[in-house]
């Protein structure tokens, strides 16, 4: 899921975004932010006038550097943020060189605002002064659409492949996630079955991950390679599961292992370095995202004296594949010792509740290189595979970020994340052990090729039952 969390008042005040070791931000972006608080207030309230949408009918550009293609997956309760979003990408604007287009899915009945209509459209994303309305002109109008059909993704990036192609494609999932399994249903309007990302209440559907793998596999090989920059823009994606199961589909990913406040990504502060440094690689510019990232929520943490404490890692896929390997050989390890040493599953057990605990619905998600960890303090002999393991994860990461307030509750936990959680129950022992046994290997949780490849679901059961 994603936190809808009302910070909208504060949203675009941001007055400063990258580090001195990345790409700045001009004072012009800025001045526009800081003058866009009152758009906040439109968001929320404002704005039902049904007025004629701008329409553009679409003809193939030249080939440019970059297309971003930010798939909005809003017909659910996160609707009005997607105005949000769209508003700060319009401070910026598409430019010669760099392509935004963005798939708008809209709900009934949870956002009133910028014409109150209801079905979808795909926005070529220009720069304007107002920040009170989406001004962008629509290129195609899709009547109603269900966001959780892999179907309606694919058209989606074929449609921006054929008429805005470029040498780099960065496509963002933005909508709730949950990692890899499915969550209590209270967590969105409407209950879904085998949700991952990409919620549609109305359909009441969700895009799995072999849909999206099969998505990103034919895309793929239209273009010739993988695609450039996979970012997820919604909550607990940033599994080591998921992060495995798409190592071969995308060149670098963009992913929370948190759940993610309901603003999101501030897409103009990346947006603006993306338009004035179109030559950045897919590494470099996945990199600002986090750092933008960053910047944005410890500035509204220090402004207001809040703790929005975040998570957001851009990580190297051709690396992961060396993160299993690592881990593998951590638990083969753990395997052998529980087997021949007293205690060593209490010690384990030790360690998984002293780790950093990830605030997923169901409280079963852990940071993997902080629960290796605290396994090596208790365990000595598992040290060497620990310490694999962490230098596995640090060669992945291009960049993680840890935002919030120094000194804050929740800050201070997340402060030793690492970037990528583990699907690792707490307290699963309350449970029936044939409902264990069920809900770990027949569900689609065995389906992922990192628990097939590390036999994770195996010692995770063993590990349970003989605790």
């Amino acid at each position: 899921m994603r936190k809808v969390a009302l910070l909208i008042v504060v949203l675009l005040t941001l007055v400063g975004f990258a580090s001195p070791n990345q790409p700045q931000l001009n004072k012009g972006i800025l001045s526009s932010i800081v003058n866009g608080i009152s758009h906040a207030f439109h968001s929320l309230f404002g704005n039902k006038d049904d007025e004629k949408a701008n329409v553009e009918t679409p003809k193939p550009l030249p080939k440019k550097k970059w297309t971003v293609m930010v798939y909005i997956a809003a017909d659910n309760n996160l609707e009005q943020a997607a105005f949000i979003n769209l508003n700060m990408l319009e401070i910026v604007g598409s430019s010669d060189q760099v392509n935004f287009l963005c798939l708008v899915d809209r709900a009934k009945g949870e956002y009133n605002g910028d014409g109150d209509w209801t079905d979808a459209r795909i926005f070529y994303i220009k720069k304007d002064n107002d920040q009170n309305k989406v001004t962008s002109p629509v290129v195609k109008f899709l009547n109603e659409v269900n966001t959780g059909d892999p179907h309606t993704l694919y058209n989606f990036m074929e449609f921006c492949k054929e008429y805005y192609p470029a040498e780099h494609y960065f496509l963002i999932l933005w909508n709730h996630g949950s990692g890899w399994e499915s969550v209590p249903s209270s967590s969105v309007n409407t209950p879904l079955k085998n949700r991952m990302v990409a919620y549609d209440d109305q359909a009441k559907d969700s895009i799995t991950m072999p849909e999206l793998k099969s998505v990103l596999r034919k895309f793929n090989s239209e273009i010739g390679k993988k695609i450039d920059i996979l970012g997820f823009d919604a909550c607990l994606m940033g599994m080591i599961e998921v992060a495995y199961d798409l190592k071969d589909f995308a060149q670098t990913l963009i992913v929370s292992e948190k759940t993610e406040y309901g603003l999101g990504w501030p897409y103009h502060a990346f947006a603006d370095i993306m338009v004035k440094k179109p030559n950045l690689s897919p590494a470099e510019v996945a990199s600002v995202v986090p750092e933008a990232f960053k910047e944005f929520y410890n500035y509204l943490s220090t402004h207001y004296n809040k703790d929005l404490t975040n998570t957001l890692a851009a990580l190297d896929a051709t690396k992961i594949k060396n993160i299993e390997k690592a881990f593998k050989a951590f638990i083969d390890k753990a395997s052998n010792l529980m087997e021949d040493k007293e205690n060593v599953v209490k010690l384990l057990i030790e360690a998984r509740k002293a780790a950093v605990q990830i605030d997923d619905p169901i409280k079963a998600h852990t940071d993997i290189g902080s629960f290796v960890k605290e396994a090596a303090k208790r365990i000595p002999e598992l040290k060497e595979e620990a310490d694999a393991v962490i230098e596995a994860l640090k060669e992945a990461e291009l960049n993680f970020v840890v935002t919030g307030k120094e000194g804050g509750e929740e800050h201070e936990h997340f402060k030793n994340a690492t970037g990528l959680a583990i699907y690792f129950p707490l307290n699963p022992k309350a449970l029936d052990p044939d409902i264990i046994r069920k809900y770990l290997s027949v569900i689609p949780y065995d389906d992922f090729t990192f628990v097939q490849d590390t036999n994770w679901n195996e010692f995770l059961f063993n590990l349970i039952m003989n605790e």
